[in-house]
């Protein structure tokens, strides 16, 4: 059995009602551990410049922003990625 959370708006971690175990796009699978480690640590993996840029708003489509690759949250500094599904969050 698989339990999904997401971040709620007050910050608490709220159970999701339903998780897909669909393989995601390119087969991608990892563990809670190293996902977490990647998301500490992405920013390692390019360049300064490169980082400010994929957090900077590219576009924005009604009340969604995207950088390179996340959606972006600014007024929470928040940034995440989830498929077509909720974003999971991150702390810039």
């Amino acid at each position: 059995m698989i339990t999904g959370y997401h971040l709620a708006d007050d910050g608490r971690f709220e159970r999701e009602q339903q998780v897909s175990t669909m393989a995601a796009a390119g087969g991608l699978w990892t563990t809670a551990a190293d996902l977490v480690r990647f998301g500490q640590h992405w920013t390692s993996l390019l360049t300064p410049d490169l980082v400010r840029e994929s957090l900077r708003t590219q576009i924005k489509q009604n009340a969604m922003e995207m950088g390179l690759g996340w959606l972006l949250n600014p007024a929470k500094d928040l940034y995440g990625h989830a498929g077509p599904g909720r974003a999971p969050a991150s702390r810039c």
